[in-house]
C-alpha cells in the first residue's frame, strides 16, 4: 500500500487482545494518521482506489451520482478521480459541512467518504451521522466507499449504522 509501508491490514485498529475500540478512540488513531501522510500519497491512495471502483462498477448503467467533496487538509480519498470517469451520469457533490441540507434527488450512486471501514464493509465518519441520515433515506443506491487500506479497523457498529455495497482501497 503507498500510504502505510509495513503495515499490515488492520494494524491500526488493535487496542490489546479482544478489545473492541470505542468509535471516538478509532476515530482519533485515524485522523492522528491521517495527518501524516503527503499529498503525492493522497494522490496515488485515490488514483489507486478509484480505479479499483471504476474497473468494478458497470459505469454505463448509472444516471445519477452523490460524491462526497474531501475535507480540505483531511488527506481523505478523493473521488474526483472516479466522477471525472462517469462522463454518462450527473454528478452532485456534497460539501463537507455537518449542516449540509439532504438532497432531494434520488441517486443510483452515492460516494462517501470514509474514515475507517470494517471487513464487513460498515464504515466509520467523523460522527456527525449526515450520512448515515443520507443512505437510510436512500436505500435504493449503490453505495460506494473509498478508503486506505490500512484503516480496516475494528470498532462497534450500531443500529442506525449502514453497511455499505462496495468499499474500494489503495
Amino acid at each position: 500500500s503507498l500510504l502505510c509501508g509495513n503495515h499490515q491490514k488492520g494494524a491500526c485498529g488493535s487496542s490489546g487482545e479482544g478489545v473492541v475500540p470505542e468509535k471516538p478512540v478509532v476515530r482519533q488513531m485515524l485522523i492522528r494518521r491521517l495527518e501524516q501522510i503527503d499529498s503525492a500519497r493522497v494522490r496515488d491512495a485515490s488514483i489507486a482506489a478509484c480505479e479499483a471502483a471504476y474497473r468494478a462498477i458497470d459505469s454505463s448503467r448509472i444516471v445519477t451520482v452523490l460524491s462526497y467533496v474531501p475535507i480540505a487538509g483531511a488527506n481523505e480519498i478523493d473521488p474526483a478521480y472516479l466522477t471525472d470517469c462517469l462522463q454518462n451520469a450527473r454528478v452532485d457533490k456534497v460539501p463537507p459541512l455537518k449542516n449540509a441540507p439532504m438532497p432531494e434527488e434520488t441517486y443510483d450512486v452515492i460516494i462517501v467518504p470514509v474514515l475507517g471501514f470494517r471487513h464487513d464493509g460498515y464504515r466509520l465518519g467523523r460522527g456527525g451521522g449526515w450520512y448515515d441520515r443520507l443512505l437510510e433515506a436512500q436505500p435504493q443506491a449503490v453505495t460506494i466507499g473509498l478508503a486506505y487500506a490500512c484503516t480496516e479497523v475494528d470498532f462497534l457498529s450500531e443500529p442506525h449504522d449502514k453497511r455499505l455495497t462496495h468499499m474500494f482501497t489503495d
